[in-house]
């Protein structure tokens, strides 16, 4: 992933986001966008190192759709993946959501597909 790095102690500048003083410089974790910004690591969270709403949202739909290639490919996982999805740990709240979030439906992908 992109690395932020912080230039100076001195907060000199404000987050794109939320306006607050920082001194965090990156570009955007958005491929299509790599915007150079700075970003207090608040935001950096909440928007997953993106510089906007659209961008975050890109972001996430590359995710998904990644996921629901890997997810095809793993075919061969028994079907007692439920029970150990609650046995597990986390690290994030976009992992935790992949986990026990249903499949949209497949009108859905297909709409998605067509409007890419």
């Amino acid at each position: 992933g992109r690395l932020g790095r912080t230039i100076t102690d001195d907060d000199f500048a404000e987050c794109i986001t939320c306006g607050e003083r920082t001194s965090l410089v990156t570009n955007c974790f958005n491929d299509n966008c790599h915007k150079r910004m700075t970003q207090c690591e608040k935001c950096r969270s909440a928007f997953m190192g993106t510089c906007s709403d659209a961008c975050r949202q890109r972001v996430v739909n590359v995710m998904l759709t990644n996921n629901k290639t890997n997810t095809e490919d793993e075919s061969t996982v028994s079907e007692d993946k439920s029970s150990t999805q609650q046995q597990q740990n986390f690290d994030n709240l976009e992992d935790y959501s992949n986990g026990y979030s249903t499949p949209p439906p497949s009108f859905y992908c297909e709409v998605e597909f067509n409007t890419q």
